[in-house]
């Protein structure tokens, strides 16, 4: 009688200790998680980096946080980084531009891919305006890129 209830509670232990590394498991890759997403360099993140160079026309930025990819003109034709440079100084005009990201809703997943409605904002003159643009953003790596959302017309 005594060996049978010793195996029971040998089960029980063993059964709790099982429950206990789930729930550690759980808890470590949802911190995980959050760091990833919320802490680290994540697409949000990378959506305002990207907007926040462009608005100082820090262009080498705006080039890294650029998924390479996207960098083609109308004609599908690959865009040298000299080009690419003064296709935004063609974009943002002669002075900075006050661009800051208002919102960011993430509207889809695929794997390494997520698809954004960002609205940003902008003061021209001394009058707000705005403007909402559907972004795609990529994971290359350890890193995130946003996919050019300007047709770039040489």
């Amino acid at each position: 009688m005594s060996d049978t209830i010793r195996r029971i509670t040998i089960g029980f232990r063993v059964i709790a200790v099982l429950v206990l590394v789930g729930f550690l498991y759980v808890g470590v890759s949802q911190l995980m998680y959050f760091y990833g997403n919320k802490m680290g360099f994540s697409s949000e993140r990378a959506i305002h980096d990207y907007f926040a160079a462009l608005a100082i026309e820090d262009y080498d930025e705006v080039y890294r946080l650029t998924a390479k990819e996207s960098l083609t003109d109308i004609y599908g034709r690959r865009v040298t980084e000299a080009e690419f440079q003064r296709q935004l100084r063609a974009l943002t005009g002669d002075a900075p531009l006050a661009l800051r990201v208002l919102k960011t809703t993430r509207l889809a997943e695929d794997g390494d891919t997520r698809y954004y409605a960002v609205e940003v904002g902008a003061e021209v003159g001394g009058a707000s305006s705005g403007s909402r643009l559907l972004l795609e953003v990529r994971r290359q790596g350890s890193e995130w890129h946003v996919r050019y959302p300007f047709a770039i017309v040489l």
